[in-house]
């Protein structure tokens, strides 16, 4: 675990093999880990980014756990992990009570959340806040396969969400949720099989 630490410079770490990833409370400026392999899961817990985090093609055994996070991107994408395969899910919010009161700060992104391609086990979203930048889009998930079920409740999107041309096997959830887009659609599920 990497905890309460404060990183100035960008991680770069692509290609790279780990057991696990765990930030917990801590600031880094962008991690650039396009294609690790990552046996166990992956903890940004609580952490604020104000660049990019780049997980493109990357492979996670376990999950991506971002609740709590705060991504503030200065270019158009908050978190990348297009055509990864992620076998435990994607989280940006907590599934327990247990975990729900642990959390100091509901995840938000400035930039777009990219999991265009990717397989993944599951995207859990709920109560979240995605705001779009220069790409108009807040949240993509174009062409993904999802093996298990997409909850999207609650969720503040300003820009367009995007689930079009995705397959998904478990249950597809949007219940109460603010979509905003001044430019054009604010939600795009062509093509989506569930």
């Amino acid at each position: 675990w990497v905890r309460s630490c404060h990183f100035e410079e960008q991680i770069k770490s692509h290609q790279t093999s780990f057991q696990s990833v765990a930030f917990s409370k801590s600031s880094l400026p962008g991690w650039f880990a396009q294609g690790c392999d990552v046996k166990g899961n992956v903890f940004l817990r609580d952490t604020t980014s104000t660049a990019t985090i780049d997980l493109n093609g990357a492979t996670i055994g376990g999950q991506l756990t971002a609740i709590g996070a705060q991504l503030f991107s200065t270019g158009p994408d908050a978190l990348i992990a297009s055509h990864s395969r992620i076998a435990g899910g994607v989280f940006l919010h907590p599934r327990t009570k247990e975990e729900k009161e642990k959390v100091e700060t509901p995840f938000r992104s400035t930039g777009e959340i990219r999991l265009n391609g990717a397989t993944i086990g599951g995207l859990y979203t709920q109560r979240t806040t995605l705001i779009a930048t220069s790409t108009g889009q807040s949240l993509s998930l174009g062409g993904a396969t999802v093996n298990g079920a997409v909850r999207l409740d609650g969720c503040d999107s300003t820009g367009e969400l995007i689930v079009a041309s995705t397959r998904i096997t478990g249950r597809l959830t949007y219940e109460r949720m603010k979509l905003r887009n001044d430019a054009g659609n604010a939600f795009n599920g062509r093509a989506t099989r569930v």
